[in-house]
Formats: structure tokens, C-alpha cells, sequence
């Protein structure tokens, strides 16, 4: 079984609210999270009421035109998924993850998902969490060489970008590897999609830091150490 499914988009909190940025802040990722939380109970409608509210708050954070092109994707209303992906995408050009969504919706293709067998024998969808992920990668770490697991890792994250833990993962992986463009690649394009928390945006920016000044990229380099210092 073939279905459309996007989950687990988190967005980059170098956000700016103006005046009383707590308060908005606040606001803001009740609204955010509670989305996520219906989009995981495959809930569109509800998931698109509460990052709609996002918007009335912050209209500039691109996860969440994302958010709702897929939501609408998934309720069959294509004109309205096809504006909010324009929107995601003109916000954040260079997310080859929101170009992904962009072309699906314009070639109406679908995105393969995990699936099991229920009890009459049909295959269902099976949504993997990110720990679950992890905890998998664990056991064969040890099991596999280095080139076994960075290609077991780089096909998850290529098939769940939406996981930020799993895009570090990967990024790290290729770094221990000196593969810097692979890691850096993971690292820019899994940002729109880091959880806000204050410790995984700092691995992220750190990891950035190493690769730009390994690889003499002094002016990159400084701009993430500058962001790391504001955390």
C-alpha cells in the first residue's frame, strides 16, 4: 500500500516575534506543536486549524507552509497544497526537501511509507518514530564497518528528512568519514527541520563550525560560531 505522509517537520528557532517575543513565542509553539500532534494522528484538518493559527501569529517560518501543503496534499485539495509549497519553498530556496514536496504535488506522485500486515492480511501504514530509528542504528553500529553504516544511515535519512536526531546521525557518520560535503549537506538541509531545542541546534552548529574550518571556509565558520554564541 502506496500513501501520502509527512510527519515530524520541525522548523529553526532564530525566529524574531517583535514585541513581547516570550508571549508570541509561547503562543506560537503551543500552536506548532499541537499541529504536529494531529498530523501524527493522521488528523489534516486539525493539524491545518492549528498551523494556520502559526500563521496569524509568525508568517515568515517556512516548516510551516510546509506543514500545510502536505496536510492539504493529504486532504486531496491540490491548488491550496500547491500555494503553501510555493510559499515554503520561495521562503527557503535552497531546502531540497521542500522542492521534494513541491514536485510531488505538482506530478501528484505519492510517498512510499513502512506498512505491516494486519490481522485480515491487508497492509497497513506504520509511522517509525525517530528513537525507534536510532535505537536500530545502534545494534548493527557495531556489526557493520564504517562504509556499511554510513550507506544504512544515509538511506534513512534520505527516505525520513524530517527527523533532525537522524539527519545529525548522518551528518556525524560522514564527518567521521571525512566526507565534509555529504555532512554538510545533511546538516543545511536537515535545519528547517532541527527540533527547537536549544542542545541539538547547538551539535548542529558545531559540526558546522568543524566542517567550514577543515575545510578553509573561515567566513562560514565564523557565522555559526556567532550563532552557537547566541544559544
Amino acid at each position: 500500500m502506496r500513501i501520502s505522509f509527512f510527519a515530524f517537520l520541525f522548523f529553526a528557532v532564530s525566529i524574531s516575534f517583535g514585541q513581547q517575543p516570550e508571549q508570541a513565542y509561547e503562543k506560537f509553539n503551543e500552536a506548532y506543536f499541537k499541529g504536529l500532534q494531529a498530523w501524527i494522528k493522521r488528523h489534516p484538518e486539525k493539524a491545518v486549524k492549528y498551523f494556520e493559527k502559526c500563521i496569524s501569529i509568525k508568517d515568515s517560518v517556512p516548516a510551516v507552509y510546509y506543514y500545510l501543503a502536505a496536510a492539504y496534499q493529504e486532504m486531496k485539495q491540490t491548488e491550496a497544497a500547491r500555494a503553501y509549497i510555493e510559499t515554503a519553498v520561495r521562503l527557503r530556496p535552497g531546502n531540497k526537501w521542500f522542492k521534494k514536496l513541491e514536485n510531488e504535488i505538482k506530478n501528484a506522485p505519492v510517498v512510499q511509507f513502512d506498512v505491516k500486515k494486519n490481522d485480515s492480511g491487508t497492509d497497513i501504514p506504520v509511522a517509525r518514530t525517530e528513537d525507534e530509528l536510532l535505537r536500530d542504528l545502534a545494534k548493527h553500529r557495531n556489526t557493520m564497518d564504517a562504509q556499511q553504516y554510513f550507506r544504512k544511515i544515509s538511506r534513512l535519512a534520505q527516505r525520513y528528512p524530517f527527523y533532525a536526531k537522524l539527519q545529525y546521525e548522518a551528518a556525524r557518520t560522514a564527518f567521521d568519514l571525512r566526507k565534509y560535503d555529504e555532512a554538510e549537506n545533511y546538516l543545511i538541509n536537515g535545519m528547517d527541520f532541527a527540533l527547537a531545542r536549544k542542545d541539538l541546534l547547538k551539535k548542529y552548529y558545531r559540526l558546522l563550525v568543524e566542517i567550514y574550518r577543515i575545510t578553509g571556509k573561515e567566513k562560514e565558520a565564523k557565522k555559526y560560531s556567532e550563532l552557537l554564541k547566541k544559544l
